[in-house]
């Protein structure tokens, strides 16, 4: 049974590399973690040997077993819808699949005359150092970059889409697996044996950085576009500002001659001629549509854009906004959720009568230690919804919706909450500010 069980221990090395993606998105302490990973393990590599010495099931199909039922318990241990973590299993399922058929390849060298229905001393001993070695070589690239996918992508159309070609690489490497080493020594089958295994793992590799890039393109185009979309309100703003300033401007200046006026008038004592001129004078004057709601210029012009288009579309918004001029979070990520949590309001309100609409924001900085983003709104009842998740209404953003809000409140080790009760919907966001 010894040998078995050190074969199956290249299990533990292969649940590191599982959690290394997901070193952000972890549920509990790191302790409790590795108990609740621990307990199942010790249970089932024993089992799994145990199994194979007393039945003679292969030992590949026990060791995936053993992965299986240890994935369950992995996503548990994780904050993320479960397209994430089966995507992150799969990938690495396919990694350790490939190890195992080097192992194998190795025991075919050191023990030509058995199969892959035996295990050997050979064969667990480089399965095991081989994870080991995979384990600590992927470390750094998975901790840093590997982190960065699993921490801004959420949406789960996307994770499930990696998951058939991972499937197509697992079955790819059960077929070129030999049931019996004799036949590598056939022709130049082990030499075929090997290039494809080279092969698998060099495909490995570039898929793996290809959707790494393709991703943080998505993502960085998605912030590029929120971004553009903020600096057109602030353009929007700058002109309806610059139009005030020339309208006073045009007032200021043709103030002496209605001074001039009303001295006449009075003078003259047509007190009627005079009441009628201050009312046409008052109605000439230009209105200020900007206004100061917060010290905080872009999420000020920001809440101005919004402010003006719910007026637009009859949609009273209350704001209140009590923020510090300096914050941990930068102005592109607070304007990019409020903007969002807007949008999102409007498009709702749109939905229903006019006397129904209403949207209530209030953004709070209380005693500096803690950001407070809470907004409710008026909608039909009827939340668009997939999987236990809310979906967005928002045009514009990151075009990844309400979780675009999540993962930027995570991103500040905050929380970000959204619920409805009959016809509200509420968004509740808590970041920590020391």
């Amino acid at each position: 049974m010894l040998i078995p069980m050190l074969s199956y221990l290249a299990v533990i090395p292969a649940m590191a590399v599982w959690f290394y993606t997901m070193k952000n998105r972890l549920r509990y302490p790191i302790r409790k973690i590795i108990l609740n990973m621990a307990v199942p393990s010790l249970i089932l590599i024993p089992a799994g040997a145990f199994l194979y010495v007393r039945t003679g099931i292969e030992s590949d199909i026990i060791f995936y077993g053993i992965l299986i039922i240890l994935f369950f318990s992995y996503h548990k241990n994780l904050d993320v819808h479960i397209s994430k973590s089966l995507s992150v299993f799969l990938w690495d399922s396919v990694l350790t699949l490939i190890l195992a058929n080097f192992a194998h390849g190795f025991d075919a060298v050191r023990n030509p005359s058995i199969g892959v229905e035996t295990v050997t001393l050979d064969y667990a001993a480089f399965f095991l150092a081989a994870e080991i070695l995979t384990a600590a070589l992927l470390f750094y690239p998975i901790t840093k970059y590997g982190s960065i996918l699993t921490d801004q992508l959420n949406l789960p159309e996307v994770w499930f889409m990696t998951i058939p070609f991972s499937l197509i690489f697992l079955a790819e490497n059960i077929l070129v697996r030999p049931r019996h080493y004799v036949t590598l020594y056939t022709n130049n089958i082990f030499l075929a044996f090997w290039s494809v295994l080279a092969g698998s793992i060099l495909i490995w590799i570039l898929f793996t950085i290809l959707f790494y890039f393709i991703v943080t393109s998505l993502l960085n185009a998605a912030k590029t576009e929120e971004r553009n979309h903020f600096l057109e309100m602030q353009e929007a703003q700058f002109r309806s500002q610059q139009k005030y300033m020339e309208e006073s401007a045009r007032a200021r200046h043709d103030f002496k001659q209605v001074i001039r006026t009303l001295q006449e008038l009075a003078h003259a004592e047509h007190f009627k001629e005079l009441t009628d001129y201050l009312d046409k004078f008052g109605e000439t004057l230009p209105e200020n549509e900007f206004i100061r709601y917060c010290s905080n210029t872009p999420l000020n012009a920001l809440l101005n854009y919004y402010v003006q288009n719910a007026a637009g579309q009859k949609i009273p918004l209350d704001l209140k906004i009590d923020i510090p001029n300096q914050m941990p979070v930068s102005d592109v990520d607070l304007c990019g959720m409020i903007g969002n949590i807007l949008e999102n309001a409007i498009t709702a309100c749109l939905k229903i009568p006019e006397n129904e609409r209403w949207i209530q924001l209030t953004v709070l900085a209380k005693n500096n230690a803690q950001l407070f983003i809470i907004a409710t709104n008026s909608f039909d009842g009827k939340p668009r919804q997939k999987d236990g998740q809310y979906l967005t209404t928002n045009r514009y953003g990151t075009g990844l919706g309400l979780t675009s809000i999540q993962t930027t409140a995570e991103n500040y080790n905050g929380t970000a909450d959204f619920s409805h009760q009959d016809r509200e919907f509420y968004t509740d966001i808590v970041i920590p500010l020391d």
